[in-house]
């Protein structure tokens, strides 16, 4: 059976044959395009200034960014409208201001700034080598040597700001500030003059249901134990 075969196109007709371009095809036609507005601010405690390593969130959209050392964040590519931003990551003591509720513009920079209350300085790694460390009062063990009334620590996620302060007035302790990783510098009671008096403390303050971790500070090699914990 003989079966009929389409003619080919000669290749130099589809070398020559016109194809309309991006312009042409839409040429006549409304193309729409979307403005969009960034949202930008700064997030800082009126006692201790900026907030680094905040989360600030557009909640109906998700887009989100982390505060800088300076307390800075920006938003881009925000749809205009209302918009609900809210705050998360804050450091233990620094409680939530709540969400603001702008009105973003079709294009531009709308600026949302945040006031936040925090019991105490945020530290990063420049001023927890600021401290004022107790070098009068170190014990020794082997070849370290520990600051007896200086100690590290993390509390139980679950406690409220006024929960840390009553812990921290319950056992006579002095806090120099906390990271943004949630790691408490504090200064303790002395414990003694000995190696066993200082165990004996730490023992103690591990046993505490608020206490989630806890160590001692070597007097030498303070540098790498702030750089492994921040």
């Amino acid at each position: 059976m003989t079966r009929s075969l389409r003619p080919l196109i000669p290749l130099t007709v589809l070398l020559v044959a016109h194809f309309p371009n991006a312009h042409e095809r839409n040429a006549g036609r409304a193309i729409s395009i979307t403005a969009q507005a960034s949202l930008a601010g700064r997030v800082r405690s009126p006692r201790f200034g900026a907030i680094t390593g905040v989360r600030v969130r557009i909640v109906s959209t998700g887009l989100s960014a982390w505060t800088d050392t300076a307390g800075h964040y920006l938003i881009t590519s925000v749809p205009a409208g209302p918009a609900t931003v809210v705050l998360s990551d804050l450091q233990p003591g620094c409680t939530d201001p709540g969400p603001q509720r702008p009105t973003v513009p079709a294009a531009g920079t709308i600026t949302v700034n945040f006031r936040v209350k925090c019991l105490w300085p945020i530290l990063n790694l420049t001023s927890i080598a600021l401290l004022p460390w107790d070098t009068l009062n170190v014990v020794a063990e082997g070849d370290a040597s520990w600051y007896r009334t200086e100690v590290m620590l993390t509390l139980k996620t679950n406690l409220s700001p006024t929960a840390m302060a009553a812990f921290f007035a319950r056992h006579a302790m002095t806090v120099w500030g906390v990271t943004e990783t949630g790691r408490f510098f504090v200064r303790i009671p002395d414990p003694g003059p000995t190696i066993s008096d200082f165990n004996r403390a730490i023992d103690a303050l591990r046993r505490e249901p608020e206490i989630d971790l806890l160590s001692g500070i070597p007097h030498s090699g303070l540098t790498e134990v702030v750089n492994s914990h921040h």
